[in-house]
């Protein structure tokens, strides 16, 4: 079942202390410009329609074939390696 919050849209909010607007992506805030205007509204827009295929991509479980890690070292496993599990103290169990 999906995290009710991971559904949401981040809102356009007010940070009082400086009077921008601010939009949390990802646990950062990102800052638009002077809270009310149309140019802040502008760049929230653009910075929730960049964000927003990421988000849905990591949310569904789904990474970029860029940042995919295979599992495997470098190199592959011979000879016994391949065939046992090894110990604390080195030998295989």
């Amino acid at each position: 079942m999906p995290d009710r919050r991971s559904a949401r849209i981040p809102k356009y909010r007010l940070h009082k202390p400086s009077g921008l607007a601010v939009v949390r992506l990802n646990g950062r805030d990102v800052y638009l410009g002077q809270h009310g205007t149309e140019e802040s509204r502008q760049r929230y827009e653009q910075v929730i329609a960049e964000w927003l295929p990421r988000a849905t991509t990591s949310r569904m479980g789904i990474q970029p074939a860029s940042s995919r890690t295979s599992r495997m070292p470098s190199g592959s496993f011979s000879g016994s390696t391949a065939r046992h599990w090894w110990r604390t103290s080195g030998r295989p169990s």
